[in-house]
């Protein structure tokens, strides 16, 4: 039988017992759609530590679990960020699950210019469903971090001088193999900026150029937003050796 993988919060976790809970949304997946039942082993995630047991009660809305081991999540210490302008439709869906297997650490949404979707909090939650799942069908001991952001300006207020900047962009840039990644930090982030169907604004290219931001590009080839978000995030992670 293949790997039981769940994830439940830190405060659900109760160390000196040795047992931890599944919130409802995991129990009822636990009970109703895998059918597991008392005495089965599984594995458990609060994105802190990742926890071997077996169930000792399980319902369609909780479940507790009997923990046998226990270690400490090592988060890498080189990092990746996505920083994506909203695209259409459900291609964010596919960015979320294809980069949350691939191994990106999280996800800025931010609304450009040229956005032509909306994220609402009830598709943020929607997000974070479909991220836990790829976490799992991956094998992650961690789910990435998403969050929504109102523009560019917003996005570019989180990045630091002291991180590698990246926005790939079609119109102007160095060469991606070109960057510079022979950082000496110990921490070495990564993030990188993806435009919306239309491309960035002119209003945004000059945000980006008054910054620390380094511009690069592939090749002459056109991609959509969502097959450059996987295909430069698969660059990058290489560059770093996570991959």
């Amino acid at each position: 039988m293949s790997e039981r993988r769940f994830f439940t919060f830190p405060e659900l976790v109760r160390g000196k017992e040795k047992e931890l809970i599944l919130p409802p949304d995991e129990s009822h997946h636990a009970f109703s759609v895998l059918r597991l039942r008392k005495g089965d082993a599984v594995t458990v995630s609060d994105n802190k530590n990742l926890y071997k047991g077996v169930i000792v009660s399980i319902s369609n809305s909780s479940t507790m679990i009997k923990i046998e081991t226990s270690k400490k999540i090592k988060i890498p210490a080189k990092r990746v960020y996505l920083f994506q302008a909203i695209p259409k439709g459900k291609k964010v869906d596919v960015i979320v699950e294809m980069g949350t297997e691939l191994g990106i650490d999280g996800f800025y949404f931010f609304k450009s210019d040229r956005s032509l979707g909306e994220i609402s909090d009830k598709r943020l939650e929607r997000l974070k469903k479909i991220a836990k799942s790829a976490s799992k069908q991956s094998k992650r001991e961690y789910m990435p971090e998403l969050t929504f952001l109102n523009n560019v300006e917003d996005a570019l207020s989180l990045v630091s001088a002291k991180e590698i900047a990246i926005v790939f962009d079609e119109q102007q840039g160095i060469e991606f193999q070109k960057v510079n990644f022979s950082r000496k930090e110990e921490n070495e982030i990564v993030k990188y900026f993806i435009g919306p169907e239309g491309g960035f604004s002119e209003r945004e290219r000059c945000l980006f150029s008054n910054s620390s931001i380094i511009f690069s590009k592939l090749n002459s080839n056109i991609l959509r937003t969502e097959t450059a978000s996987v295909v430069c995030g698969t660059l990058i992670l290489y560059r770093l050796g996570r991959i």
